[in-house]
C-alpha cells in the first residue's frame, strides 16, 4: 500500500514538472502554437482564422487597442508569469526599405532602436534567455516579407498552478477569454 502511494505521489510530482512551451512564429504568415511537453508531444494551435473579409483598419486598430488594454489590465500576472519562464529562442528580423537614402538611414536607425528596445524588454523580464538574434536586413524591391519573429518561451505547469492560486480572477481571463458580444 506505501508502494502504491509513493508510485502515486511519484507520478503527480513528475507531472507537475513537465514543460510547456509557447511558440510564436511570423514568417510567411503568423502561428502560435503552445506545446504541453517532449514527452506525449500534444500540440495546441492557438491562433485564431482570420477570414479574408476582416481587412477593415479601423477594426483591426480597435482590437489591437482592446488587446493592449486587456494585457495591460492584467500586466501583474505577466510579470509573474515572465519571472517564472525562461527564453529559449528569439529571433527578430526586420526587413524594410525606403527609396530616399537620406530618410533610409534614419529609418534603420529607428529600426535598430525598436531592436534594442525590444532586447531590453526581455532582458527586464525573463530572467533567462538564450539563442537570441536580431538582426535589421536591407529589404530587396521583389521581397514582400517585412519581419521575421521566431520566440519560444518554456514554463513548467507547477508555475501555471501557483499562478491560479496566487491570481485567480487574471488567470480565467487569460486562459479562458470571453468573446464580445456583438449589440
Amino acid at each position: 500500500m506505501i508502494y502504491l502511494v509513493l508510485c502515486i505521489i511519484a507520478l503527480q510530482i513528475f507531472f507537475l514538472l513537465i514543460k510547456i512551451r509557447l511558440r510564436i512564429v511570423k514568417r510567411d504568415d503568423f502561428n502560435v502554437d503552445l506545446i504541453l511537453s517532449q514527452i506525449f508531444n500534444i500540440r495546441i494551435d492557438l491562433d485564431e482564422n482570420d477570414s479574408s473579409d476582416n481587412n477593415n483598419q479601423k477594426e483591426s486598430f480597435g482590437e489591437s487597442i482592446r488587446q493592449f488594454l486587456f494585457y495591460w489590465e492584467e500586466r501583474d500576472f505577466f510579470k509573474a508569469l515572465a519571472r517564472r519562464s525562461w527564453v529559449n529562442k528569439v529571433t527578430l528580423i526586420q526587413r524594410r526599405n525606403i527609396d530616399d537614402p537620406v530618410l533610409n538611414v534614419y529609418w534603420l536607425f529607428l529600426q535598430w532602436q525598436l531592436l534594442s528596445l525590444i532586447q531590453a524588454l526581455i532582458d527586464r523580464y525573463f530572467v533567462f534567455q538564450k539563442n537570441r538574434y536580431y538582426q535589421v536586413i536591407y529589404k530587396e524591391k521583389e521581397s514582400n516579407k517585412r519581419i521575421v519573429l521566431e520566440i519560444e518561451v518554456e514554463t513548467r505547469i507547477f508555475y501555471l498552478i501557483y499562478l491560479l492560486v496566487r491570481y485567480p480572477k487574471s488567470t480565467s481571463k487569460v486562459l479562458f477569454p470571453r468573446k464580445e458580444r456583438s449589440s
